[in-house]
């Protein structure tokens, strides 16, 4: 099935990753994009799967899904790169504020 975002890449869909929270986490966006990438997608692509594109879908781009001035601080920090299985969430901040940070 992770194939079928590349195609959609290709052929100038716009689309998003989303899970069926709380039954699968959202934790598993990450997971979602990356076994996209194994499959075929760009990663720049990807990432924009989990953050830009539901926000424009969502039409609420204006507020979500990227980091810009005037915009909600809602960001995952990671120890590496955040479509390897292996690293670690570092930072956690919704709305602006941490609700998690292991580097203290």
């Amino acid at each position: 099935p992770f194939k079928t975002a590349s195609a959609l890449a290709q052929a100038g869909v716009n689309f998003a990753f989303i899970t069926d929270h709380p039954v699968i986490p959202v934790e598993h966006l990450r997971v979602c994009a990356a076994l996209a990438v194994r499959e075929g997608l760009d990663e720049d692509m990807a990432l924009q799967a989990i953050t830009t594109s539901p926000a424009r879908l969502l039409g609420v781009e204006d507020e979500l899904g990227s980091v810009r001035q005037g915009k909600r601080a809602d960001l995952v920090i990671f120890d590496g790169h955040p479509f390897d299985f292996r690293s670690r969430v570092v930072l956690a901040m919704v709305d602006g504020k941490i609700w998690g940070n292991r580097r203290e």
